[in-house]
């Protein structure tokens, strides 16, 4: 969608009041157009969505194939992709299970603490040494990085090892692609 603005604007004289009006009715104008795309975008980009993980890699499936090449030299494939996020209220259980699971390697642990104003040379000491010296409360915190986690839970899934999905928020999608030439 194009406006042209510069056409309406030289209809009145380019001063005072008629032009704060005509300026405000180009905002409204465009405004409104800016809420067309964005809601136009957000349609088109389901439909995206839903064509590569759901219609087209059903219709692969239903005729058995994976990849193969267009006539146009486009190929065609589907790929299964691995998401994880371990929900908030169950790390507890999540970071337990991976510890009775051999894979506490996944697990990193953050240790940070707030440092005020001209406290720089304090920064750089050790944690046990800032609780000491400095009385300064360290907070920890346990974590997996997101991509570890997505690589774990593929590996795990792709060998047929136990995993409970719910718990580590694992969603599969198969995504179709058209690559060009």
């Amino acid at each position: 969608m194009t406006i042209d603005f510069n056409s309406a604007a030289e209809e009145l004289p380019a001063e005072g009041i008629a032009l704060v009006a005509l300026r405000a009715q180009q905002l409204r104008i465009a405004q409104s157009a800016a809420e067309h795309l964005t809601s136009d975008l957000k349609a088109a980009n389901e439909l995206v969505r839903r064509i590569e993980e759901v219609d087209l890699p059903d219709a692969m499936a239903a005729i058995g194939m994976q990849k193969f090449v267009l006539t146009t030299g486009e190929t065609v494939d589907v790929k299964t992709e691995y998401h994880a996020s371990i929900p908030k209220a169950r790390e507890g259980e999540a970071f337990n299970w991976l510890r009775e699971h051999n894979a506490d390697a996944l697990l990193k642990r953050i240790v940070s603490v707030q440092f005020g104003r001209g406290e720089d040379d304090a920064a750089g000491e050790i944690a046990a040494m800032l609780e000491n010296e400095y009385s300064l409360p360290v907070e920890q915190k346990l974590s997996v990085h997101p991509s570890t986690l997505k690589s774990f839970v593929k590996e795990r899934i792709e060998e047929g090892a136990e995993l409970p999905q719910d718990l580590f928020g694992v969603h599969i999608i198969n995504r179709a692609r058209v690559v060009r030439k």
